[in-house]
């Protein structure tokens, strides 16, 4: 795809709070409780949106709100402390131009587990939340149970919610998305669950973003680093393997 200038082209940025360091060249979309975000240019809870579940769909109310709203050609969703890096530097548009006129998504780089991308998450969270979103996924979309089930064999994941696609992706891959989200809503108990447990909608997105690309296989995707956040690490696969390899050492009695 060839684009003729950068209007087309938006990279939006998810925020709750102020902060500082906006790369330029971006949008910020507010979203949660707070409507006195300084750096905001448009909140999650104007024109055809779902704001009101921010709570427990995360950044997700802001990837609907791009979905229902944006006019761009190209969409991109970062966080306010994550970013898409090119040459140590956040990426920018006319770079992000570049890279899809020969590929169809930007991606964050993979994120490696030490177990199955499945046995993390039950390590993290309710595992049922993931159970129950593949018996959604078979009544709904059955031709995307043996991409789901991919979870329970891979060690890798694209984390974040984040993707830089060509509107057309996007939709589709958004149009996929909320029904399976919404029903999964419905099914499931977070009454009782600590704030960081309720995002549980959120969590379960991460995980199908990257179950809506393995089964659409065709679409040729260039891969990203991000802003590390926390003491989230992300390496190649060597690098990953030699860093298990020497937590593996440090941890051996001696």
């Amino acid at each position: 795809m060839h684009y003729m200038n950068d209007e087309q082209i938006k990279l939006y940025v998810v925020a709750h709070k102020d902060f500082d360091g906006l790369p330029e060249g971006r949008t910020v979309i507010g979203v949660g409780e707070n409507r006195a975000i300084s750096v905001a240019d448009v909140y999650d809870d104007c024109g055809d949106n779902i704001a009101q579940k921010n709570g427990s769909f995360c950044e997700l109310t802001a990837l609907y709100w791009i979905w229902k709203n944006s006019d761009a050609d190209i969409a991109g969703l970062e966080h306010y402390r994550r970013f898409f890096l090119y040459a140590k530097k956040p990426v920018c548009v006319e770079k992000v131009k570049k890279i899809l006129s020969k590929f169809d998504a930007i991606m964050p780089v993979k994120l490696y587990y030490k177990r199955s991308a499945y046995e993390q998450f039950a390590r993290e969270h309710p595992i049922g939340d993931l159970d129950e979103t593949g018996r959604i996924i078979e009544e709904l979309c059955p031709s995307y149970k043996p991409d789901f089930d991919k979870l329970k064999k891979v060690k890798w994941l694209y984390t974040c919610n984040m993707i830089i696609a060509p509107k057309a992706v996007f939709d589709d891959y958004c149009a996929w998305l909320f029904p399976i989200l919404f029903e999964l809503e419905k099914r499931i108990d977070l009454a009782g669950r600590d704030d960081y447990q309720r995002r549980a909608i959120g969590f379960i997105a991460e995980r199908l973003l990257n179950v809506y690309l393995w089964h659409n296989s065709n679409l040729k995707i260039k891969r990203l680093k991000i802003t590390p956040a926390g003491d989230m690490k992300y390496h190649s696969y060597p690098v990953a393997k030699l860093v298990y390899f020497i937590k593996t050492l440090l941890k051996m009695d001696c």
